[in-house]
């Protein structure tokens, strides 16, 4: 993927995040920004590498054994311009208030492939739309049911299969000098910390 270009939020789209953020002292609106359309198919397991040499294109620390369960071997197909929020989350929170806050779960739901387009543009540390600073950037990605006890949190999405919605944390470990992906217990997710960047869709 190619880089990222910044974009100025349409009016037609400023006016009403504003409001609700005002309203609902949850988020804090920080910026947008685009990701460009693919033509191929995106392979979590090629892009992903964990390797945090002078080598690795991306540096990557390790992820977690639930991130490989749900995603590790997921392929995305190509897609159209994605344009990505992103937020500060001023208290302590849910994810069922954050998805909610910010459209549900169809509106708020992201792909890994638009996860990797960030961390690439900021391959070793460098300033971008992600946190640097071992602080968690949190991105909410649909999987599939694998864990039956998982089920009663599935829902059908709108291509018609059934699906749970993932928070998916990606943060900088300055310790092991690249990024970590981590998925926590979607059965008994816990806070969101104060702080911490949300990335949104819609």
């Amino acid at each position: 993927m190619c880089g990222l270009l910044e974009k100025v939020l349409d009016p037609d789209w400023e006016q009403p995040i504003k409001k609700f953020l005002s309203k609902s002292k949850l988020l804090e609106f920080l910026s947008t920004v685009v990701i460009p359309a693919t033509t191929k198919p995106f392979i979590a397991k090629d892009a992903f590498k964990i390797g945090v040499n002078d080598t690795a294109k991306v540096k990557i620390s390790g992820h977690s054994a639930s991130f490989d369960r749900l995603f590790i071997n997921k392929v995305e197909a190509p897609s159209g311009d994605i344009q990505m929020f992103y937020y500060k989350l001023i208290k302590s929170s849910v994810n069922d208030f954050i998805i909610s806050g910010l459209g549900g779960k169809t509106k708020i739901k992201t792909t890994l492939g638009a996860i990797y387009a960030l961390m690439s543009l900021q391959p070793n540390k460098e300033i971008g739309a992600l946190h640097n600073n071992g602080r968690d950037n949190i991105f909410y990605v649909e999987s599939e049911i694998f864990d039956p006890n998982e089920d009663y949190l599935s829902y059908i999405n709108e291509e018609g299969k059934k699906v749970v919605i993932c928070a998916v944390n990606v943060c900088w470990l300055g310790v092991l000098h690249g990024w970590y992906l981590s998925v926590p217990s979607i059965q008994h997710p816990p806070d969101q910390s104060r702080g911490c960047r949300i990335f949104s869709c819609g």
